[in-house]
């Protein structure tokens, strides 16, 4: 039985986990407690339980007589609410109400349902298929810190409650082919679990998809061959604790993949069929090659033993500016560490810029400069950093600098002074075009006003009536005046 007493604690996972892992019981409060209360009521708990009551009423007692106690009132708290919750069977208890101590146990090779007496808890999780790697895995190790998750035994949903529990997962090869579209499906799930210091091993990898990484690798081709070419750069996968050798067979190569991954083989043709990567705290590594199926133990021991290899970390890498005109020179800076922020001074630095290296030098207390000349680049440039150390695993950063050549200045000149004439000759013509507009408004407006008649005296000749207009009759005398009507 364990009993807890920190509410952050207790309101976890942890209750659960320890349920998962053997333990009968878990008292754990979920809500805050003062911890004056809490070890009253716990003493009070355990004064019950050893009078042959049940847990639950052991609960229930020890509650209601600290309750009262250590109300809201108490000490001017405003929650002191000893929720406390048993996890188990309430009607337990104790098989004896006396403890004498318990002799340790012969162990010997006794294994109860996967757990290794004396060892602790698994390590690595191998999720399987055929069982291919486990054949290995018992040949190299007597007792080892794995545990099989058989995909055709357990749910993928069960998989991943469980992930946070190993420091490796390993997929076995043949698994992708069933599982690739589930994964896509817990690719955050995944991420968290790497960021937070967990590695990720994918043997076999043909033509897969692999999206579901936190570092990108967006196709794979089926390919085959029966001989590698090893990288020249260090890498613990390649030489710790085994020297590999080129004699393997691959089924697969990588496309297009995240720069920040390490090239550790290729084919014949130099085309990548290993990578590998540092992300966060947590490790990737991706291989094309199958060592469980082709029984290769020396690879094998070589992937179980990266989990205890130290990564490097390049901390706060930046440009001196990331805007620059051609021919300007750019200072890149960075500070490198491993996880325990130790200062790193001995690395090797290096730049890509294209086809070009570029060796940063050692300033002191890890920091590192490299200068980039900027003479022959144009447009935006991704400089890739990586840094190597023996006995480290290696890191890499990505940064963008952006070139402004002489011809995009030229262009971008030429384009600007266009758009101004446009703009000028649009405007000119919209404002002759209003300057016609206007003169025809106003001829039209004049011609409108004009009255009907010219102003003229009209006069009938017979009655000496004056006339509005031209009449042909006078209007008063009905005579016929000679005027003619417009």
């Amino acid at each position: 039985m364990v009993v807890i007493s920190g509410c952050l604690v207790g309101a976890s996972r942890i209750p659960n986990v320890l349920l998962k892992h053997g333990v009968a019981f878990v008292l754990a409060p979920v809500r805050t407690v003062y911890f004056e209360s809490a070890g009253w009521f716990i003493t009070r708990f355990f004064q019950e339980a050893t009078n042959n009551v049940t847990l639950g009423e052991a609960l229930r007692r020890g509650i209601k007589d600290t309750s009262d106690v250590y109300s809201e009132s108490f000490l001017s708290q405003s929650d002191w609410s000893l929720v406390y919750i048993l996890f188990g069977d309430p009607l337990a208890s104790l098989y004896s109400n006396s403890w004498k101590e318990p002799l340790p146990a012969e162990t010997g090779n006794v294994i109860a349902d996967g757990h290794i007496p004396g060892y602790g808890l698994h390590e690595i999780a191998v999720i399987s298929l055929n069982g291919y790697l486990m054949d290995d895995l018992n040949k190299i190790y007597s007792v080892g810190p794995f545990k099989i998750l058989n995909i055709s035994e357990i749910s993928i949903d069960d998989i991943f409650e469980q992930i946070h529990l190993f420091k490796a997962i390993i997929f076995e090869s043949g698994t992708l082919d069933i599982l690739s579209d589930d994964l896509e499906a817990y690719k955050s799930v995944l991420e968290s679990y790497i960021k937070d210091g967990g590695i990720v091993i994918v043997l076999g990898v043909e033509s897969q998809s692999l999206e579901w990484l936190p570092l990108k690798i967006e196709s794979s081709v089926s390919k085959h061959g029966s001989t590698i070419r090893l990288s020249s750069i260090y890498h613990p996968l390649l030489v710790t604790p085994n020297t590999l050798n080129e004699n393997m067979k691959y089924y697969g190569i990588f496309v297009t993949f995240d720069p920040r991954y390490f090239i550790l083989a290729t084919n014949e043709e130099g085309r990548p069929v290993w990578l590998a990567a540092s992300y966060y705290f947590g490790k990737v590594t991706v291989l094309t090659m199958k060592p469980d199926i082709n029984n290769n133990t020396a690879l094998i021991r070589n992937l179980i033993a990266w989990r205890t290899v130290l990564p490097l970390f390049i901390e706060d890498a930046h440009l001196s500016n990331s805007l620059v005109l051609e021919g300007k020179k750019v200072t890149l800076s960075l500070k490198l560490t491993d996880r325990y922020l130790r200062e790193i001074s001995d690395a090797d630095v290096k730049i890509y810029i294209g086809s070009k290296t570029i060796e940063a030098t050692s300033m002191s207390n890890g920091s590192y400069t490299a200068t980039i000349d900027t003479s022959d680049l144009g447009g935006n440039i991704q400089i890739i950093v990586k840094a190597f150390r023996e006995g480290y695993d290696p890191v890499s950063a990505v940064l963008t600098l952006r070139v402004i050549t002489y011809i995009h200045l030229a262009l971008t000149f030429t384009v600007l002074i266009l758009f101004i004439v446009v703009i000028f000759v649009l405007r000119k013509r919209k404002r002759k075009r209003n300057l016609t507009t206007k003169i025809e408004l106003t001829r039209k407006t004049t011609t409108e006003t004009k009255p009907k008649y010219e102003a003229h005296v009209y006069v009938c000749p017979f009655c000496q009536s004056r006339l509005n207009g031209p009449y042909a009759y006078c209007p008063y005398c009905g005579s016929y005046t000679g005027f003619k009507e417009k």
